[in-house]
């Protein structure tokens, strides 16, 4: 279902921040520079990576083939950190500008909100609200902020009783020419006399078309518990996107409802644990073709729990039987869990064109998990076009392995534990040290050779 829609916004974004990995030392760079017209040139032409994550909370970032965008200087300007001129620069290009204020293109220190930062096909995308009351809009501009330009805009609302309002908008995805967002909101549903108020929340998938500005709602605003308990794109890619959504037959009791009804004659947590294991429910996974702007049905079942040793015997519940890891070349690549848990699992393709699903090889080796890389280029979880990385963690023992998505080979590499990631692209890991501010980028050959000497510190301007 396609809506040209105008939506009733006010936004309120929480704060949020990395979860920090350590790294090995090495060299900061600390000097910030202006683009000049040479930097911007090459930002225009330079490779767009297939997915792009915009930033959504202070201290977000967005990785680019090129570069890192972010929002910097106390959320006042857009930049730009680029590894090969391990530089990073105010995206202005004006002669002798202060950046400072409104005459600044690259300035934003003035607006309410600025969420959805990123470079894409040679533009910088944002979503800026200029006050509390103003219209939420998406800009598309020059990679030096110059010829702004208004792609959509989305009118604000009051907070009243009965109507809903965005709380926040994340994750931002920019792909196959549009960009992808999940909308969370809040409404008020009663103001008591003691002065507290009653709120239910509510989840959306909205999609833009980037050439023209057509929104699209993928879902309607669904009320959460209600009719929904979780909703959430699994993988993106240029060519498409999946995304699921979550539902049992029945709502569970919010804790005051739940204390009301019991008073403190019963724990909720202990009731809240046996409701997500003995309700039924059922996920449903919806594939979006991009180019034809289209939304199916991929598979409906039904939702069960699986036993997991904590201490005492305890049940943890999976709501995603299917663990997707990206969709390069119009395949979904997906881990499928088989009762009772996850070690008893299976990875396989299904090609969304014919539908047809095929069993892979298992891994040559026994593993853990899989190892997260953080934000990927490539959509999902995907260390490249094909691969996924796997870990074996044992007493004494970590390992990590490539494993092809194609063919089920595995491959060994060196990469130590002390290495975290927190994002890949085509040529490069990027990985932290430990604070919001510092970061570091290996090569991939260096990174799976375990050469982390070779490591290039760099720190964002934030």
């Amino acid at each position: 279902m396609k809506k040209i829609i105008s939506l009733i916004l006010v936004l309120s974004f929480s704060f949020g921040c990395m979860m920090p990995g350590s790294v090995a030392s090495a060299a900061i760079k600390e000097d910030t520079s202006d683009a000049t017209g040479e930097d911007t040139d090459k930002l225009e032409e330079a490779h767009t990576s297939a997915v792009v994550e915009g930033t959504t909370t202070r201290y977000s970032y967005s990785i680019n083939e090129s570069g890192i965008f972010y929002i910097g200087r106390n959320e006042s300007l857009l930049m730009y950190y680029d590894y090969e001129a391990d530089t990073s620069y105010v995206l202005c290009s004006q002669a002798n500008c202060r950046h400072n204020d409104a005459s600044c293109p690259a300035y934003v220190g003035d607006y309410y909100t600025v969420t959805g930062f990123a470079c894409y096909g040679g533009f910088l995308y944002l979503m800026r609200q200029n006050s509390y009351d103003s219209d939420l809009e998406l800009l598309v501009m020059d990679v030096d902020g110059q010829n702004k330009k208004t792609l959509a805009s989305f009118e604000t609302g009051d907070s009243s009783a009965g109507s809903w309002r965005l709380d926040s908008v994340s994750p931002v995805y920019y792909c196959g020419g549009h960009v992808l967002m999940k909308m969370s909101y809040l409404m008020v549903t009663a103001e008591s006399e003691d002065t507290s108020i009653d709120y239910v929340y509510g989840d959306q998938l909205v999609m833009v078309h980037l050439a023209t500005g057509d929104v699209t709602e993928l879902t309607d605003i669904l009320t959460e518990n209600d009719e929904q308990y979780s909703m959430y794109f699994d993988a993106v890619s240029d060519e498409y996107a999946v995304y699921q959504i979550v539902q049992y037959e029945s709502p569970y009791l919010e804790e005051s409802e739940f204390y009301e009804q019991y008073e403190n004659t019963a724990s909720y947590t202990e009731y809240y644990d046996d409701y997500l294991v003995s309700i039924p429910a059922a996920v449903t996974y919806w594939v979006v073709d991009l180019a034809a702007e289209e939304s199916s049905v991929l598979w409906t079942e039904d939702v069960v729990p699986y036993p997991v040793t904590l201490g005492e015997d305890w049940y943890e519940y999976s709501t995603d039987m299917r663990g997707l890891y990206g969709i390069p070349q119009g395949q979904i690549y997906f881990k499928y869990k088989t009762l009772p848990g996850w070690d008893s699992a299976d990875y396989r393709l299904y090609d969304i064109e014919t539908g047809k699903e095929t069993l892979l090889t298992e891994p040559a080796s026994p593993v853990s998990w899989q190892y997260d890389v953080g934000i990927s280029t490539f959509g999902g979880s995907m260390y490249d076009s094909s691969r996924i990385l796997l870990c074996y963690y044992g007493e004494d023992t970590f390992q990590l392995y490539l494993y092809s998505l194609m063919d089920g080979t595995m491959e060994t590499i060196d990469a130590p534990e002390s290495y975290s990631l927190y994002g890949v692209t085509e040529k490069r890991v990027i990985g932290g040290s430990g604070d919001a501010t510092h970061f570091s980028w290996l090569l991939k050959e260096d990174y799976e050779s375990g050469n982390t000497d070779k490591a290039v510190g760099f720190s964002l301007d934030w």
